[in-house]
């Protein structure tokens, strides 16, 4: 996963908790258990939020494993 603005920082969650920036920050790729559902993300920058929340099914990750995903 990749921003479009520097200086971003990823947060994600796999447990259908609502990620912020206590939650795992993303930094290398994410094991995703197989049980898990949703991968949700948001991005933060001087620990303040920067965007919105993003509802990825696992699924479609599955489907689109050679893309890139890029957070804005």
């Amino acid at each position: 996963m990749s921003t479009e603005i520097d200086g971003l920082s990823i947060y994600y969650s796999v447990d259908e908790s609502i990620p912020d920036n206590f939650f795992p920050k993303y930094s290398a790729p994410i094991m995703i258990p197989p049980d898990a559902a949703h991968l949700k993300v948001i991005t933060y920058q001087n620990g303040k939020q920067a965007g919105q929340l993003i509802n990825i099914p696992v699924a479609d990750l599955q489907k689109e494993s050679r893309d890139k995903i890029i957070l804005i």
